[in-house]
Protein backbone atom coordinates (compact mmCIF):
# COMPACT_ATOMS: atom_id res chain seq x y z
CA UNK A 1 0.00 0.00 0.00
CA UNK A 2 2.57 2.49 0.88
CA UNK A 3 4.70 1.86 -2.26
CA UNK A 4 1.19 1.90 -4.11
CA UNK A 5 0.76 5.49 -2.60
CA UNK A 6 4.20 6.82 -2.80
CA UNK A 7 3.89 5.75 -6.59
CA UNK A 8 0.85 7.74 -7.34
CA UNK A 9 2.51 10.86 -4.84
CA UNK A 10 5.16 11.05 -7.38
CA UNK A 11 2.98 10.88 -10.44
CA UNK A 12 1.00 14.04 -9.43
CA UNK A 13 3.95 15.93 -7.65
CA UNK A 14 5.06 16.57 -11.21
CA UNK A 15 2.13 18.23 -12.21
CA UNK A 16 2.41 22.38 -12.11
CA UNK A 17 -1.90 22.97 -11.14
CA UNK A 18 -1.16 20.44 -8.22
CA UNK A 19 1.59 21.96 -7.19
CA UNK A 20 -0.23 25.35 -7.19
CA UNK A 21 -3.62 24.24 -6.24
CA UNK A 22 -3.12 21.35 -4.72
CA UNK A 23 -4.47 18.15 -4.18
CA UNK A 24 -8.26 16.91 -3.07
CA UNK A 25 -7.84 13.56 -1.54
CA UNK A 26 -11.39 11.45 -1.30
CA UNK A 27 -11.40 7.72 0.15
CA UNK A 28 -14.41 6.00 -0.51
CA UNK A 29 -14.52 3.56 2.15
CA UNK A 30 -18.75 2.25 1.77
CA UNK A 31 -18.55 -1.30 2.96
CA UNK A 32 -17.12 -3.61 5.22
CA UNK A 33 -14.43 -3.21 7.64
CA UNK A 34 -11.23 -5.24 7.73
CA UNK A 35 -11.22 -8.44 9.00
CA UNK A 36 -8.28 -8.19 11.07
CA UNK A 37 -8.91 -4.53 11.76
CA UNK A 38 -7.45 -1.06 11.59
CA UNK A 39 -3.82 -0.95 11.15
CA UNK A 40 -2.62 1.93 13.11
CA UNK A 41 0.91 2.03 12.28
CA UNK A 42 0.55 1.90 8.44
CA UNK A 43 -2.22 4.84 8.74
CA UNK A 44 0.85 6.66 10.56
CA UNK A 45 3.48 6.09 8.11
CA UNK A 46 0.90 7.58 5.61
CA UNK A 47 0.61 10.86 7.30
CA UNK A 48 4.43 10.47 7.87
CA UNK A 49 4.82 9.84 3.58
CA UNK A 50 2.28 12.83 3.33
CA UNK A 51 4.17 15.52 5.11
CA UNK A 52 7.27 14.17 3.28
CA UNK A 53 6.28 14.56 -0.20
CA UNK A 54 5.87 18.54 -1.63
CA UNK A 55 2.56 18.04 -2.83
CA UNK A 56 0.04 19.94 -0.62
CA UNK A 57 -3.29 18.22 0.49
CA UNK A 58 -6.09 20.86 0.26
CA UNK A 59 -9.09 18.77 0.88
CA UNK A 60 -10.01 15.35 2.92
CA UNK A 61 -13.64 13.75 1.72
CA UNK A 62 -13.27 10.27 3.62
CA UNK A 63 -16.92 8.50 2.31
CA UNK A 64 -18.20 6.32 4.98
CA UNK A 65 -21.30 3.85 5.83
CA UNK A 66 -20.53 2.63 9.30
CA UNK A 67 -19.77 3.02 13.05
CA UNK A 68 -16.23 1.01 12.51
CA UNK A 69 -14.92 3.33 9.81
CA UNK A 70 -16.14 6.50 11.49
CA UNK A 71 -14.10 5.87 14.65
CA UNK A 72 -11.44 5.05 12.16
CA UNK A 73 -11.54 8.60 10.41
CA UNK A 74 -12.05 10.03 13.75
CA UNK A 75 -8.49 8.62 15.22
CA UNK A 76 -7.01 9.62 11.45
CA UNK A 77 -8.10 13.24 11.97
CA UNK A 78 -6.65 13.90 15.13
CA UNK A 79 -3.57 11.79 14.29
CA UNK A 80 -3.35 14.04 10.73
CA UNK A 81 -3.69 17.24 12.67
CA UNK A 82 -0.45 17.09 14.52
CA UNK A 83 1.36 17.33 11.01
CA UNK A 84 -1.12 18.63 8.47
CA UNK A 85 -3.28 21.25 7.64
CA UNK A 86 -5.91 20.41 5.37
CA UNK A 87 -10.22 20.90 4.84
CA UNK A 88 -11.53 17.52 6.31
CA UNK A 89 -15.37 16.91 5.44
CA UNK A 90 -16.63 13.28 6.10
CA UNK A 91 -19.30 12.05 4.03
CA UNK A 92 -21.84 9.25 5.80
CA UNK A 93 -24.31 7.30 4.15
CA UNK A 94 -25.12 4.71 1.02
CA UNK A 95 -23.59 4.96 -2.41
CA UNK A 96 -25.64 7.11 -4.21
CA UNK A 97 -26.04 9.76 -1.46
CA UNK A 98 -21.95 10.27 -1.03
CA UNK A 99 -22.03 10.57 -5.13
CA UNK A 100 -24.68 13.25 -4.72
CA UNK A 101 -22.92 14.83 -2.18
CA UNK A 102 -19.08 14.67 -4.29
CA UNK A 103 -20.99 15.74 -7.33
CA UNK A 104 -22.26 18.76 -5.08
CA UNK A 105 -18.70 20.14 -3.91
CA UNK A 106 -17.39 19.29 -7.47
CA UNK A 107 -16.33 15.67 -7.88
CA UNK A 108 -17.77 14.41 -10.98
CA UNK A 109 -18.66 10.42 -9.98
CA UNK A 110 -17.13 9.36 -13.13
CA UNK A 111 -13.83 10.38 -11.40
CA UNK A 112 -13.97 7.59 -8.83
CA UNK A 113 -13.94 3.86 -9.80
CA UNK A 114 -16.14 2.31 -8.40
CA UNK A 115 -19.73 0.66 -9.75
CA UNK A 116 -23.13 1.63 -8.59
CA UNK A 117 -23.26 -1.24 -5.79
CA UNK A 118 -20.14 0.64 -4.32
CA UNK A 119 -17.30 -2.32 -5.77
CA UNK A 120 -14.03 -0.96 -6.21
CA UNK A 121 -12.53 -1.03 -9.88
CA UNK A 122 -8.97 -1.57 -9.72
CA UNK A 123 -7.87 -3.35 -12.51
CA UNK A 124 -6.32 0.29 -14.19
CA UNK A 125 -4.62 1.04 -11.24
CA UNK A 126 -3.12 -2.57 -10.52
CA UNK A 127 -1.76 -1.99 -13.94
CA UNK A 128 -0.32 1.42 -13.69
CA UNK A 129 1.14 0.15 -10.34
CA UNK A 130 3.18 -2.53 -12.64
CA UNK A 131 4.33 -0.12 -15.12
CA UNK A 132 5.56 1.99 -12.72
CA UNK A 133 7.55 -0.85 -11.04
CA UNK A 134 8.84 -1.52 -14.71
CA UNK A 135 9.73 1.50 -15.06
CA UNK A 136 11.46 1.76 -11.72
CA UNK A 137 13.48 -1.58 -12.63
CA UNK A 138 14.55 -0.70 -15.88
CA UNK A 139 15.78 2.82 -14.98
CA UNK A 140 17.27 0.92 -11.78
CA UNK A 141 19.05 -1.57 -14.38
CA UNK A 142 20.41 2.15 -16.49
CA UNK A 143 24.42 3.16 -15.90
CA UNK A 144 23.61 6.70 -14.36
CA UNK A 145 24.71 8.82 -17.45
CA UNK A 146 22.30 7.21 -19.45
CA UNK A 147 18.79 7.61 -17.22
CA UNK A 148 16.52 10.66 -18.20
CA UNK A 149 14.55 12.60 -15.85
Amino acid sequence: VLRSFWYVINAISSSEDVQKLGVTNVVYNLGGFPKNGMDYEKTRRVARLIKAFPVRFCSFYPCINTRAWALVVDTFSVMSSMCLRFRLRVIKGDHEWVMLKLKAIGIPSEALPVTGDSKLLIGDHLQWIEDQKKKEESSSEEPPHKRTR
